[in-house]
């Protein structure tokens, strides 16, 4: 798995090591331009960088809270911690485009169905909630006013918000079109930062068929 603020950075989990790019933003050509931040046996995830390159967002996985989001600083001045570690399997982190935010999913205390969220970075020290009826995957569009996600239904939504002082708040619900991913729900959709352009993971079985990949509503 590997995540990317630009062209340049990449983050990535391989062999037990979590392993990040060149500070500097610039490919890197080798690996020693490479560095290890983090070894050990359990699995850890990098799913978002902060706007600036100082953060990476990373998720693991154990018997006792399921998933959660850590915080690990780029360049390993400081020991991993905690963002969301609980019992409710926080997953599906992203930065806000400012860096001041960041979207999850996270399993509703009520349903137990996941749901989208929005808190406030680096400490999360309240949530608002965006999904209507259970969502993950979401993405952030450029300007921080849209938030799309994934629902249960394979349905793509659009959610526009508004934040101020008080939070964050929708302002409104759109469903976009229907997803046709293979399995689970696994890196189903990606999109341009004006969120105009999507890649969809699909099946195809046969490349000489034309098939359906997502159906407009």
């Amino acid at each position: 798995n590997a995540c990317k603020a630009d062209l340049g950075r990449g983050a990535f989990w391989s062999n037990h090591l979590l392993v990040v790019g060149r500070a500097d933003g610039a490919p890197a050509t080798s690996a020693a331009e490479r560095k290890q931040l983090l070894e050990g046996n359990e699995g850890k995830w990098p799913v978002s960088w902060s706007p600036d390159g100082k953060f990476v967002l990373y998720v693991t996985n154990n018997n006792r809270t399921s998933n959660d989001i850590w915080v690990l600083l780029r360049d390993g001045s400081g020991s991993p911690y905690p963002y969301l570690h609980t019992a409710a399997s926080e997953n599906w982190a992203a930065f806000s485009p400012d860096g001041k935010w960041v979207v999850f999913s996270a399993a509703d205390s009520n349903s137990g169905q996941p749901e989208v969220f929005v808190a406030p970075f680096p400490a999360p020290t309240k949530r608002f909630r965006i999904s209507a009826d259970g969502g993950s995957q979401a993405r952030w569009r450029k300007d921080g006013k849209e938030i799309l996600y994934l629902a249960p239904n394979r349905m793509l939504m659009s959610a526009e918000i508004v934040m101020d002082a008080s939070g964050v708040t929708v302002k409104d619900y759109e469903p976009l079109f229907e997803l046709q991913h293979p399995y689970g729900a696994y890196h189903a959709f990606d999109m341009s930062p004006d969120a105009q352009r999507f890649l969809v993971n699909t099946l195809v079985v046969n490349r000489d068929r034309r098939g359906v990949i997502a159906a407009l509503h």
